[in-house]
């Protein structure tokens, strides 16, 4: 062969060798280029999976090691996956190109903790002694207590989940009762594994947190913690602006959930036993001039112009004896001017235009009983049936009625909902004892009471409640809109008590409320007294907005 040739010959093989060589490292990189795929979807995706790409990629060049010892961190935290093999342990290097943390706070969030168990072990059994910490958090969600206080934390004390694990497990606390946090993971207190006997942590004035609450846990399984929709510092803003002196309750609800933000009665009501907030049963007042106009309009009743005709001289007189308003208010225009000023004459009028059958189906939307014991949480009508004049008191909700304060709430958040009413819901989620596996519980049942067209005229009316002239004119924080209902009745009992029922920040409401000031001697005192608190925790309120905007109630 010619020199020539052997050249040639030779550049081919070096060519071809070197082409091998490109592929053979095009081939590897794109290995590897999957490999960390996969590490990072393991985060995420389904551990079958995993294990399925790990498998294959086993078999390839440059991913060989690495791989398996992927395969051995899924078969570790998954409890179906065999236990990795003592003889083939992977390095620690291999294995350490698996984001560990991340795969551990994933296997948390599945409640995989025995697994957890496994992958710590096959960690330090490789040649790592690190995350104890998720250890020691293992063997405490499986309540193996003493295993896990047993466990030296080492470098994990220094993490996030080692400082809190490291201050409950010195704490001296009852690990075997059951923690109870609020909405934004503040400890609350502990319950039994049955639910009941509820003990505050030394922090927390137990009035907050309501027995109604505590109560809806027995039916739940406690092998965890437990969120409630409560939120602690509104609650705390609520308590204060009742003060030493007066006595009622406060409930704020978020609007398109019905969660319960705020459930709390003054220490002295408290102490009376049970959740007022959730079972106390008054007159609504004048609240119920809200019912009566949705279903004025319901029966396609013009009600700015009906109620613009009349003439409020302080009374009206049926067959069976005069209804009276607390003033003489003259001509009223609209429905604004009748509700700012709260005329019981037109609004009497008004139901009785409607009709009986009519009013007492918009009280069954609203959730209210007909004749009968009260629900779980709403109000009733007393007596449904009788004269024009009592058909007039179901219509401004004195003597027929009675309602609750979180019915109360929630019908003020009917009006910005999109007019739907919606159940009460108090328990917000089931989660790991640590609080790192939140099972959130069904949203409530909800269905629509009032057409969504009616809601501007509904609101504008209520706007003016606390514009000047109203009945509740000027009780909100400047720069803090809100929109508002007022009602007063009195108990021979119980003395003169208001609801103010309402909704804010406008435009865009986040809560809805009532408060109720009991236990007042006249009418022109509990309204004092009712105008103090709702101004008090509407200050509070305005000051932990990020913008202006509130939310309210009235007479």
């Amino acid at each position: 062969m010619s020199r020539r040739a052997i050249a040639y010959s030779l550049s081919v093989a070096i060519a071809l060798c070197l082409a091998s060589i490109v592929q053979i490292r095009t081939r590897i990189s794109q290995n590897r280029g999957e490999l960390s795929d996969v590490r990072g979807l393991m985060v995420e995706e389904s551990w079958n999976w995993s294990r399925e790409r790990l498998a294959a990629l086993t078999l390839r060049t440059g991913t060989g090691t690495t791989a398996r010892a992927g395969m051995a961190v899924v078969s570790a935290l998954t409890e179906d996956g065999p236990a990795p093999d003592p003889k083939a342990l992977p390095g620690w290097q291999e294995l350490a190109y698996f984001p560990l943390d991340s795969l551990l706070q994933r296997a948390f969030r599945e409640r995989r903790f025995e697994g957890c168990l496994r992958l710590v072990d096959l960690a330090e059994r490789s040649g790592a002694g690190l995350f104890r910490e998720y250890e020691a958090a293992a063997l405490l969600e499986l309540r193996r207590i003493e295993e896990a206080r047993s466990i030296d934390l080492g470098e994990g004390r220094n993490t996030l989940l080692g400082r809190r694990l490291e201050e409950l497990l010195a704490s001296g606390r009852d690990l075997e009762r059951v923690p109870i946090r609020d909405r934004r993971g503040v400890l609350l207190g502990t319950v039994s594994s049955q639910g009941g006997d509820f003990v505050p942590e030394a922090d927390i004035d137990e009035v907050l947190v309501p027995r109604f609450a505590i109560q809806q846990l027995a039916a739940l399984d406690l092998s965890g913690g437990v969120s409630l929709t409560i939120d602690i510092e509104l609650s705390g803003m609520a308590l204060q602006a009742l003060g030493r002196y007066y006595r009622g309750s406060v409930v704020v609800v978020d609007p398109p959930t019905g969660d319960v933000l705020v459930a709390i009665s003054d220490p002295r009501t408290w102490r009376e036993g049970g959740t007022a907030a959730f079972e106390q049963l008054r007159e609504p007042a004048s609240i119920s001039k809200l019912i009566t106009v949705t279903a004025a309009l319901r029966a396609g009743i013009d009600v700015d112009q009906v109620i613009g005709e009349m003439r409020c001289r302080g009374a009206v007189n049926y067959d069976e004896g005069p209804l009276y308003c607390s003033s003489i208010n003259g001509r009223l225009h609209g429905l604004d001017r009748a509700l700012a000023v709260s005329c019981n004459v037109a609004f009497a009028e008004l139901g009785n235009m409607v009709g009986r059958e009519a009013l007492l189906d918009e009280h069954r939307r609203y959730g209210f009983a007909i004749g009968e014991g009260p629900s779980k949480y709403f109000g009733r009508v007393v007596s449904p049936y009788g004269t024009r004049r009592q058909l007039g008191e179901l219509a401004i909700g004195l003597e027929v009625s009675e309602i609750t304060p979180i019915h109360a709430a929630l019908q003020a958040a009917a009006f910005t909902n999109g007019g739907w009413m919606v159940t009460p819901r108090i328990v917000r989620s089931r989660d790991t004892f640590l609080g790192y596996s939140e099972e959130t519980m069904p949203a409530s049942s909800r269905w629509q009471v009032v057409d969504e067209s009616w809601l501007p005229q509904i609101v504008s009316a209520m706007k003016a409640v606390v514009a000047p002239g109203g009945t509740a004119g000027g009780i909100a924080p400047e720069g803090f809109p809100i929109a508002l209902k007022t009602g007063t009745a009195s108990h021979p009992l119980y003395g003169f008590h208001v609801n103010y029922i309402g909704f804010g920040p406008l435009p865009e409401p986040r809560y809805s409320f009532s408060i109720r000031v009991t236990h007042q001697r006249t009418s022109l005192r509990v309204r004092r007294a009712a105008r103090a608190v709702t101004q008090r925790f509407l200050r509070s309120m305005a000051g932990t907005e990020p913008s202006p905007g509130v939310m309210a109630a009235g007479h």
